[in-house]
């Protein structure tokens, strides 16, 4: 019974790194790149990027005018990013469609503004430089609004490619050393499959934390409703609506800002979403002072203002958060490995290259022990030359090799 059970996660754990292996692959390499895409793209594109020095900001009305003024044909802008410290540019969102609400595909184009002196230091498309592609790669896999599916079902497939490896390589009683060295490096198969194996044991704890963050983050909102009856956690609001005022113009981006500071005194604040028609409202995010540690860009305090009156119309506050929203709320801090400073981002990062070893170690053993089996079968049958150097018994020694597969 047990052999047939390790049969069968023998076979799934081959089937799903075969089939799905090179999207772990693809996954794996822009994650580990976008670990450190802040400064990666600071460095890339520094006149872009780094505003001058100064201690005074123009006024937060100045800047949106400036942003607008860069793009006078579109609409917007949509959204504002605050830079991540003192000399970083101020970054304004357009979209097109303009009036495509939260979670509606739409094409994003950037504008950066120096937020010290109000120039516009430049303008370019999300997907038209290095890590707005890789962005976009890595959260959807250019697959448009069928992305989230789609990432989701890699981060499932991962998660049981992860346990079946770990189970298939848990070490018998009194087998622990040898679950931890290369079993026969004269073997070529044994080889890769020795490597494939350590490999995974390494990354396994750092991957299964990031793939299962990153479902957690795809369904953030959805995830509170499933553990209601299970756990304290707060919901999410879902859709809220300004009340349309024709004859009202909406509030200035300065007087959002003063209330969700008003509210929020402690919190620094990280974006705020403009409303893209007359019933959308603001919504601006906070990175409270007291979160996890290097989890700066995660905003656990949320406002959601009616446009024109500035009516508190839901709010997140991280201070009346539950032990289980705020392990939630953490789910970007340890997906990107800033829970841990600049020790979990390396990590992070290197468990994000180990896939590609995984996929090709296991593609190479696949490969190799394919073509031995060919080998062996032209011998048995009398179609194929006999090596001069190897018997049948070392080329069955070379098929079943000794493995994680079979210890």
């Amino acid at each position: 019974m047990e052999l047939r059970v390790r049969r069968l996660w023998i076979q799934v754990h081959l089937v799903i790194g075969l089939t799905a292996g090179a999207v772990f692959v693809v996954m794996g390499l822009s994650g580990s790149v976008l670990v450190f895409y802040q400064g990666l793209d600071r460095w890339l594109n520094p006149q872009q990027l780094t505003a001058s020095s100064g201690e005074t900001w123009k006024p937060l009305d100045d800047l949106v005018a400036a942003a607008q003024g860069a793009e006078p044909r579109r609409r917007g802008p949509a959204a504002l990013e605050w830079p991540y410290d003192d000399r970083g540019a101020l970054v304004f969102w357009f979209k097109e469609p303009a009036t495509a609400r939260q979670g509606q595909e739409a094409e994003w184009h950037e504008v950066d503004v120096d937020p010290y002196t109000g120039r516009v230091l430049g303008a370019r498309s999300y997907r038209g430089h290095l890590t707005g592609f890789l962005y976009e790669v890595h959260e959807t896999l250019m697959a448009g609004a069928a992305g989230d599916t789609l990432v989701a079902v890699t981060g499932l497939l991962l998660t049981v490619s992860l346990a079946t490896g770990a189970y298939l390589w848990w070490p018998r009683f009194g087998r622990l050393s040898r679950a931890f060295t290369f079993q026969d490096r004269a073997n070529a198969v044994q080889r890769q499959m020795d490597l494939h194996r350590l490999t995974g044991v390494v990354s396994l704890i750092v991957l299964m934390i990031v793939t299962l963050s990153g479902l957690c983050l795809i369904y953030r909102e959805e995830i509170p409703g499933f553990l209601d009856d299970i756990v304290p956690v707060h919901q999410w609001p879902g859709e809220v609506n300004s009340i349309s005022r024709p004859d009202t113009s909406p509030l200035s981006a300065s007087q959002v800002v003063a209330i969700a500071e008003q509210r929020f005194p402690q919190s620094k604040l990280r974006w705020l979403d403009f409303p893209v028609d007359a019933t959308d409202v603001f919504r601006v995010g906070l990175h409270n002072s007291q979160e996890m540690a290097g989890a700066g860009f995660s905003t656990s305090d949320r406002l959601w203002l009616d446009q024109y009156t500035g009516e508190i119309l839901a709010e997140r506050d991280w201070h009346t958060f539950t032990s289980t929203d705020k392990v939630l709320s953490a789910m970007l801090a340890f997906h990107n490995g800033q829970a841990l400073g600049p020790v979990g981002r390396v990590a992070v990062c290197l468990a994000g290259l180990a896939l590609p070893v995984l996929y090709v170690t296991a593609l190479r053993a696949w490969w190799l022990k394919r073509r031995i089996h060919r080998k062996k079968s032209a011998i048995s049958e009398g179609t194929g030359p006999v090596p001069s150097n190897t018997s049948l018994s070392s080329a069955g020694s070379q098929v079943e090799p000794t493995s994680h597969l079979r210890s």
